[in-house]
């Protein structure tokens, strides 16, 4: 049974019975945060007053959401008498890279075969001392000055599939950070790779050096040689099938380090959604919910109004790995680039979206072609149910602001006003404020007004 306070806080619709008097009690020293409801029986949806836009409408009429594998953000359309005549499903959601953390796929190149192979193909600096043996070398190297360590490799390698550089480490110097920064500052080990495309007709195109890998446990470092490729390459580049002219180094200062394995992996485009449904908290003024993915890319996503039409969505990541945005079209989907705002045309509504990052921006026709990343088009078409938009590498501790708002074309909102409110509310900088700035009022809307005894109840006691 849902609690009778979560309903009152979240919609303020009761506001004469939360400002009666009498037997009613002050909520000194109460917040948002103590009304936070993680439990199987929690309201699950939020709205504010005088809006007819409700986050997760089938919570709302008292069901549960069926996409909780994604990340969705839902949104319904209520009419005057607060019924919900239009509900729409995955508006965002989130979707994981199949190639996020270099889990699974082909093994095209791996240290750990045809040793006297790899033998004949490292070099290192002066300053490096090496041991290799049974696949497994461990080095270590006492100056910033030739320091590293290379091995290249020509590779045959399919360029419709994703191709990903992982170096397992076993044993490192302690306090060693794996960092973007140059060696020379840090005591720190990482991978960077060069690479020549070599296509069919033997023409070369080269890429310059992949960013080097970084992550919180030094374990396990991954480089997405394919998002470089992608991006630095010509068009008429035959990048079907070819070579991969790859020169690895790896580089250290002061340090000491045993590396497993070094693998090139070749793993299937596309997307997957999480085997698991996410974990949610209700708030007065936001859900947040937690998931992790298959590869084990996690995010936290938190879903509050920005306005009376919009609800914005603040993303943060908990892990390293590859994430792509992800909607589902119901209606006719216009692009417009130049404020990089998706409009969705529908029966009696209209919404926009404002998805932040417009790298690698893609349309589909069916949820089958998308999560196969087979068939999409850069520009959406009548036919596009499907958009996805590439956030890259993801780095712990990082954060995106997305936003939708919906109104029914009853209400006389023009598609300008709509593309103006979504980007208000992701504006680089104020995005953060302007969540900070809601929850703030909705402390203060709890110390304003009482609640009556029979309501208070239900209050977690401090």
């Amino acid at each position: 049974m849902k609690k009778t306070i979560s309903m009152v806080m979240a919609l303020l619709m009761l506001t004469a019975l939360l400002c009666s008097c009498g037997s009613g009690v002050k909520n000194e020293g109460l917040t948002v945060d103590d009304f936070a409801d993680s439990s199987e029986t929690q309201q699950g949806w939020i709205s504010v007053l005088d809006s007819n836009v409700v986050v997760n409408p089938a919570e709302y009429q008292g069901n549960d959401s069926a996409n909780g594998n994604r990340m969705a953000l839902n949104l319904g359309l209520l009419d005057e008498s607060k019924n919900v005549t239009t509900a729409l499903d995955d508006v965002i959601f989130l979707l994981e890279d199949n190639a996020a953390n270099g889990v699974g796929g082909e093994v095209i190149f791996t240290t750990n075969e045809n040793v006297d192979n790899i033998k004949s193909i490292l070099r290192y600096g002066t300053k490096v001392t090496l041991n290799y043996e049974d696949g497994i070398f461990t080095a270590t190297q006492t100056g910033a000055a030739s320091n590293t360590i290379k091995l290249s490799k020509r590779l045959s390698v399919d360029f419709n599939k994703d191709i990903v550089a992982i170096l397992n480490v076993s044993n490192y110097t302690p306090g060693t950070t794996f960092v973007k920064d140059d060696a020379e500052t840090d005591p720190s080990w990482g991978f960077s790779a060069s690479m020549q495309v070599v296509d069919a007709d033997n023409k070369k195109e080269n890429i310059s050096i992949l960013a080097k890998a970084n992550a919180e446990k030094a374990e396990k470092l991954v480089a997405y040689i394919s998002d470089v490729v992608e991006t630095q390459t010509t068009k008429d580049l035959a990048t079907s099938k070819g070579n991969l002219d790859a020169t690895i180094t790896i580089y250290g200062n002061d340090t000491y380090i045993t590396v497993d394995d070094f693998q090139i992996v070749l793993i299937d485009k596309g997307f997957k959604y999480a085997e698991s449904e996410a974990k949610t908290t209700w708030y007065p003024y936001a859900i947040v919910s937690e998931l992790e993915y298959p590869n084990g890319t996690k995010a936290t996503t938190t879903d509050y109004f920005a306005d009376y039409t919009t609800v914005a969505r603040k993303i943060e990541f908990g892990s390293e790995g590859l994430f792509t945005l992800a909607g589902k079209v119901e209606g006719v989907l216009t692009y417009d680039i130049a404020n990089n705002v998706m409009v969705v045309d529908g029966e009696g509504y209209t919404y926009a979206i404002a998805p932040k990052k417009k790298q690698d921006v893609k349309f589909y026709n069916s949820e089958a072609d998308m999560l196969a990343d087979k068939n999409g088009t850069t520009e959406p078409t009548e036919s596009t149910k499907y958009w996805t938009v590439s956030l890259g590498k993801i780095e712990i501790g990082s954060e995106v602001f997305v936003a939708a708002s919906v109104v029914a074309d009853s209400e006389g909102v023009s598609v300008e006003q709509l593309i103006d409110r979504v980007k208000v509310a992701t504006e680089a900088g104020k995005a953060p404020d302007r969540l900070e700035y809601t929850k703030s009022w909705w402390d203060n809307y709890i110390h304003v007004f009482e609640l009556p005894d029979d309501l208070i109840l239900n209050v977690p006691k401090k």
